[in-house]
C-alpha cells in the first residue's frame, strides 16, 4: 500500500477532507489507465468507511449502452417497466441504501469506477443524488474521453472538484522503488525506470517484476543494478498490454501494431491505412500520443508498450503489415530514431536491407546504445569495405555492454586490414580506451598500436611533428595525447599541444571533424587543470562540449569523455553548481546512455560530494557506483570510485565496509589514469591512515607528497593537504598558502584563507577563513575556523564577536547533523524513518528556512524540496510544516 499511495497521499488527504467536512459534494479522480486511481479509491474508500455508507458502482464498457445497465446490483427487484424509470430507479438505490443505515447510521458516499463508462440515464441519477444532498460522490475517470455530459455540469456549476492524477515524478518514483526493493537502488536505475514506465504505476510495477526474473535487474552486495536494457517480452508486462488490445476493436489493434512497429509514424499515414476513427480512438483513450512538432506524427504513449506489442506479433504477420504499411507510402523515416525502427522492423520480418543502410544503422544504434541492432545490423552487412566499418560500430556496442575483449577483438581486425577506415582518429581513440579498459598501460597500448598501424613512431619519439603526413598524424598524435594523458604527463602532453600550434600555425588538427577538436579541447583542459588553472579549464572543457552536437558519426564516445573533464575542471573550481547541471542536463539528455554510464553518473556526484567533504551522502552514490562499474566501467573509473568509498566509509565509522572496499582496491592491476589515478592513491592512503586509527596522523597520506608519480600537478598535492586537514592534521600552512596563491577557483581559495588564517592565528582571519570556507562547502573545516575564531574572541574579551562566531559554528553543527530524534507529539510517528535527504530537509525546515533556501542551500531543486518535506510529514503523522517542529527534536 506504500508503494501504492506514492505520491498521492496528499491527494488523499486533501479528498477525505472534502468529503467530511463536505465542502464539495462531489470528487472527480482523473487520469489515463494505470495511474493509481484504483489504488487511491481503495485508500480513500478504507479510510472513511468508519464515517461513511459506502456504496461502490462499476463502469462497464460492454453495459455503457445500456440505461442503468451498472445498477443491476441495487435494482433487482424491479419489473422490466420500472427498470428502465429513472424515477423507480432512483426510489430503488434510496432503499438499498436505507437498508444499509439501518445497520450502520452515517451518511452516503457514493464511489463510482470508470465513470466515463457510465450510461447517461446512469450518470443523471448519479447527479440528482448529489443536487438533493442524498449522498457525495467519489467518481474516477479518464481524460479522454471524459465524464459524462451531466456529471461534467457539476463541476462546471462549482458542485465538484477534480483533480487530475498526474505519472508519477522521478523522486515519486524513487520512493515506490525503495518500497518494492529491499536494498539501495542507484539514481541512473531509477532515472532509467521512470522513462520507461513514464512514471505510470502499474507498469513502474510489471517493468520491476519482469526485470528481477528475466535476470536484468539483479541484487549485488545490497545494491540493484541494472545490467541491460528493460525487458520487452516480461510475463506482467505482455499481461497487460494483452488486456488493453482485447478492450479495442479490430482496426485498433491493427493501429496500434502498425504504430509500435513503424513508430514513430505520420498520422495521416496509419489514418490512410486503419481509419481516422481508429486513430481518434487510440489517442483519447491515451494509448498513443501525436508529437507536438510540426509533422503530426504517432508513437505509443509508453515505451514499454512499443517492444511488448512487437514481441507479440509473429514474423509473418509483422512482414504483412510492412507491406501493408508500404503499398499506401513510400514511407522514408525523418529521424534517426524512425530510421533505425523501419530497420529492425525489416530484420525482424526478413526483409532485404541494402548494405548501406545496414551500415547507417549499426553505427547510430551504437551511438544510441541500441547494442542489440547494431551487432545484428553489422553482422548482416556483405560488402568487404562496408564491412570493415561494421567492425567498429560491432566493436562500440561490445563497449557498451563491458565486454571489453570481444570489443578488443573487433577493433583489431579493423586496424590489421587495409586502408583509409583504419586511419580514422575516432576509431583510434575507442581502441585505445578499449585496450585501457582491459588494464594495459599506455606504453604497452602504444607499442601495439605502433604495430597495428604500421607506424615506427619516429615523431612520437623525437617530435619532428612537421615530418609527418597530415592524415598519418592525426590519428597517431590523437592516440599519443590519449597516452599521455592516461599516464598523468600532463607536462609532456602540454609540450605536445604547444609544439603542434607553433609548427603548424592555423592547421586544424581535427581534419574538419568537430568532435575531434573537442578532444583537442579537452586535452588543453587536462593541462590547465594541471597546471592549477580549473576555472580555465572547465571554459575551455565548455568549448569542446559545444563542439558536439555538431557531429553524429562518430563511434566514439566524445560526450561522456569531454564531460569528464568538463566535471573534473568543475570540481578542481569548486563549482558545486555547476556540477550539478551538467550532471542534470546529461541524465536529462542522455537517459538512453545510463545503462552503460550509470556508473560513472553516480561516481561523478559521489566524488563531487565526498571533495565537499559531505561524507554519508557521497557514500550513498559510491557504493552503487562501485557495484555498477564492476559490471560496466567505460572510463575507468573503478579504482578512484573504489577508492573514495573505501574513503568515504572509513571517515564514517562503517570499518568492515571499509577494509573490504580497501582490499579490492589492492587487489587492482592500476589505480586508474590521469587525475583518476592520483586521486585514487590520495583516498586510498587516507582510508588507510584511518583505518589505522591512533596519534600517529596520516602518515600514509602525507607520503604521498614524495612521491612524482602521485603529485605530477598543484591540484594532486592541494588534495592531500586539504585530506590531511580534514583528518587533523595541522600541515605545513606556509607550503598550502604558497601552492593555492595563484590557483584559480574557490576551492583553491578557501584553502588559501584557511592556511592564511593559521599562519596569522587571528580571530578575525579564522572568522573570514571560515566564511569562505563554508562557501566552498566544506563544512567541517568550516565549523572548525569558526570554533577557532569564537575561542580567540573571547579570550581577547570580544563577547560580542564572540558569540557571532559561535553562532556560526552552530550553525555548521546544525548542517552536520544527520539524525533525527522522532518526538511523541503524535501516536503514528512510532518508529518512523527518514531518509538522510528527508532529514537535511527537515532540520532545515524546522530552523525556519523556506523552500527556495533550503533549496539553494543544498543545490537541490525547490519541487525536490516540496515532494520529500510532502513524504516527511506522512511518515510523522503531521499535516504541515508547522507542526514539525512539535514532531521532530533537533
Amino acid at each position: 500500500m506504500n508503494r501504492q499511495l506514492t505520491g498521492r497521499r496528499e491527494t488523499m488527504e486533501r479528498v477525505c477532507q472534502t468529503i467530511l467536512n463536505k465542502t464539495s459534494q462531489a470528487v472527480f479522480l482523473i487520469s489515463g489507465p494505470g495511474i493509481g486511481k484504483s489504488a487511491l479509491v481503495e485508500a480513500i474508500s478504507e479510510r472513511l468507511t468508519r464515517d461513511m455508507n459506502v456504496l461502490r458502482i462499476h463502469g462497464s464498457s460492454s453495459l455503457a449502452k445500456v440505461p442503468f445497465g451498472v445498477l443491476a446490483p441495487y435494482t433487482s427487484g424491479l419489473s422490466a417497466e420500472d427498470a428502465v424509470s429513472p424515477v423507480a430507479v432512483l426510489r430503488s438505490v434510496w432503499s438499498y441504501f436505507q437498508k444499509l443505515r439501518s445497520a450502520k447510521d452515517g451518511p452516503l458516499l457514493l464511489v463510482v469506477d470508470d465513470a466515463h463508462h457510465l450510461d447517461d440515464a446512469t450518470a443523471s441519477i448519479v447527479v440528482d443524488m448529489v443536487s438533493a444532498g442524498w449522498a457525495s460522490v467519489l467518481a474516477t475517470g479518464r481524460s479522454r474521453p471524459g465524464l459524462p455530459a451531466a456529471m461534467n455540469q457539476l463541476w462546471y456549476d462549482g458542485l465538484a472538484d477534480r483533480i487530475d492524477l498526474r505519472p508519477l515524478t522521478q523522486e515519486q518514483v524513487a520512493e515506490a522503488v525503495a518500497h518494492a526493493l529491499e536494498g539501495i537502488v542507484p539514481e541512473s536505475t531509477v532515472q532509467a525506470l521512470w522513462a520507461e514506465s513514464g512514471g505510470n504505476p502499474l507498469l513502474l510495477d510489471c517493468l520491476l517484476n519482469d526485470a528481477i526474473e528475466s535476470g536484468s535487474l539483479v541484487k549485488r552486495n545490497s545494491i540493484w543494478l541494472l545490467l541491460g536494457s528493460w525487458p520487452s517480452g516480461g510475463r506482467k508486462l505482455t499481461d497487460v498490454v494483452a488486456k488493453q488490445l482485447q478492450r479495442r476493436s479490430a482496426e485498433e489493434q491493427e493501429a496500434l501494431k502498425l504504430i509500435a512497429l513503424s513508430e514513430p509514424v505520420p498520422r495521416g499515414l496509419i489514418e490512410e491505412v486503419c481509419g481516422a476513427p481508429a486513430v481518434r480512438s487510440l489517442l483519447e483513450h491515451q494509448l498513443v500520443r501525436e508529437s507536438t512538432g510540426g509533422s503530426a506524427e504517432l508513437r505509443l504513449w509508453y515505451p514499454s508498450y512499443s517492444g511488448a506489442i512487437r514481441r507479440m506479433v509473429s514474423a509473418s504477420r509483422s512482414l504483412h503489415l510492412r507491406k501493408q504499411l508500404l503499398q499506401h507510402a513510400d514511407h522514408h523515416p525523418a529521424t534517426a530514431e524512425g530510421m533505425l525502427r523501419m530497420v529492425s522492423w525489416s530484420l525482424e520480418c526478413g526483409a532485404e536491407v541494402p548494405d548501406a543502410e545496414l551500415l547507417e544503422a549499426s553505427v547510430l544504434a551504437a551511438r544510441l546504445f541500441q547494442d542489440s541492432l547494431a551487432l545484428d545490423a553489422a553482422a548482416r552487412i556483405r560488402d568487404p569495405d562496408l564491412r570493415q566499418r561494421g567492425q567498429v560500430a560491432m566493436a562500440r556496442a561490445h563497449y557498451n555492454r563491458g565486454s571489453y575483449e570481444e570489443a578488443a577483438r573487433q577493433l583489431d581486425l579493423h586496424f590489421a586490414a587495409d586502408g583509409e577506415p583504419a586511419r580514422n582518429p575516432g576509431d583510434v581513440l575507442l581502441w585505445a580506451c578499449t585496450h585501457a579498459a582491459l588494464g594495459h598501460i599506455p606504453e604497452a597500448f602504444l607499442e601495439d598500436a605502433r604495430r597495428l598501424l604500421d607506424i615506427n613512431g619516429h615523431a612520437a619519439k623525437t617530435g619532428e611533428l612537421s615530418d609527418t603526413s597530415g592524415s598519418e598524424m592525426r590519428h597517431w598524435i590523437v592516440l599519443e595525447l590519449f597516452a599521455l594523458s592516461a599516464a598523468a604527463d600532463y607536462r609532456s602532453l602540454g609540450k605536445y599541444l604547444d609544439e603542434f600550434e607553433s609548427l603548424r600555425p592555423g592547421e586544424d588538427l581535427s581534419g574538419g571533424s568537430p568532435a575531434r577538436r573537442a578532444f583537442m579541447l579537452a586535452m588543453r583542459s587536462e593541462v590547465l587543470r594541471s597546471e592549477g588553472r580549473p576555472q580555465s579549464a572547465e571554459n575551455i572543457a565548455a568549448e569542446a562540449h559545444a563542439l558536439l552536437t555538431a557531429d553524429g558519426s562518430e563511434l566514439f564516445f566524445f560526450p561522456e569523455f569531454v564531460l569528464h573533464r568538463q566535471l573534473g575542471a568543475a570540481m578542481s573550481a569548486g563549482h558545486w553548481i555547476a556540477v550539478e547541471d551538467y550532471l542534470g542536463a546529461y541524465t536529462r539528455q542522455r537517459s538512453h546512455a545510463l545503462v552503460t554510464f550509470g556508473g560513472t553518473v553516480q561516481s561523478w556526484r559521489g566524488l563531487s560530494l565526498l571533495l565537499r567533504d559531505t561524507l554519508d551522502t557521497a557514500g550513498a552514490y559510491l557504493l552503487p557506483a562501485v557495484e555498477a562499474l564492476r559490471e560496466n566501467d567505460p572510463l575507468g573509473l573503478l579504482p578512484v570510485t573504489l577508492a573514495a568509498a573505501t574513503y568515504a566509509a572509513a571517515r564514517t565509522g562503517d570499518t568492515v565496509q571499509a577494509r573490504r572496499l580497501l582490499q579490492d582496491f589492492d587487489y587492482l592491476e592500476t589505480p586508474g589514469r590521469g587525475f583518476d589515478a592520483e586521486y585514487a592513491r590520495i583516498f586510498s592512503a587516507a582510508s588507510t591512515d584511518v583505518l589505522r586509527g591512533g596519534d600517529g596522523g596520516p602518515i600514509t597520506l602525507l607520503a604521498l607528497l614524495d612521491d612524482p608519480s602521485v603529485v605530477s600537478s598543484p591540484g594532486a598535492e592541494l588534495l592531500i593537504h586539504a585530506v590531511a586537514a580534514e583528518l587533523g592534521h595541522h600541515g605545513d600552512y606556509s607550503r598550502i598558502a604558497s601552492l593555492t596563491e595563484n590557483m584559480e577557483g574557490s576551492w583553491a581559495g578557501a584553502w588559501h584563507k584557511f592556511a592564511a588564517a593559521h599562519l596569522s592565528g587571528t580571530a578575525a582571519d579564522y572568522l573570514e577563513a571560515g566564511e569562505a570556507v563554508h562557501a566552498a562547502g566544506l563544512i567541517r573545516v568550516a565549523r572548525n575556523l569558526f570554533a577557532a575564531a569564537a575561542d580567540r574572541y573571547g579570550t581577547a574579551g570580544d563577547r560580542p564577536r564572540s558569540r557571532e562566531a559561535a553562532a556560526r559554528r552552530d550553525d555548521c553543527d546544525r548542517e552536520l547533523r544527520v539524525t533525527i530524534d522522532i518526538g511523541a507529539a503524535s501516536e503514528s510517528s512510532s518508529g518512523v524513518q527518514l531518509t538522510r535527504r528527508e532529514r537535511d530537509i527537515v532540520v532545515l525546515a524546522v530552523e525556519g528556512l523556506t523552500d527556495r533556501q533550503i533549496a539553494d542551500r543544498l543545490m537541490v531543486s525547490v519541487r525536490t524540496v516540496e515532494g520529500h518535506l510532502y513524504r516527511s510529514y506522512a511518515k510523522l503523522g503531521i499535516r504541515g510544516r508547522d507542526q514539525l517542529a512539535s514532531a521532530v527534536r533537533l
